[in-house]
């Protein structure tokens, strides 16, 4: 991980946006804590399953997931669903009821 926060933050300072695919939040929250830094999360490609939460049509989430989500917000990264461009993004706090 060591090694792609250091690139994730030499590439932060270029002008051009940066997008960074990981399976989970938390591998952006791993970033965030060394220092990466990540404006928005937009999720996608988590499935249901026992135990999930559903959020949003395809997405749910383990309680984990929901937590590191939640720590990503408190660290000031916005997490939202935008499932394609033309869609406004929906804000993690609008779906989360926060039990």
């Amino acid at each position: 991980m060591a090694s792609g926060a250091a690139r994730c933050i030499e590439l932060a300072k270029v002008p051009q946006p940066v997008i960074v695919l990981a399976r989970s939040p938390r591998t952006m929250l791993a970033l965030r804590r060394a220092g990466v830094p990540i404006d928005v999360v937009d999720l996608g490609g988590m499935g249901g399953g026992p135990g999930r939460k559903r959020l949003h049509k395809t997405i749910s989430v383990s309680p984990d997931e929901l937590r590191e989500l939640r720590e990503l917000e408190q660290l000031g990264t916005r997490v939202v669903i935008q499932i394609v461009a033309d869609d406004r993004p929906i804000p993690l706090a609008q779906l989360d009821s926060g039990k």
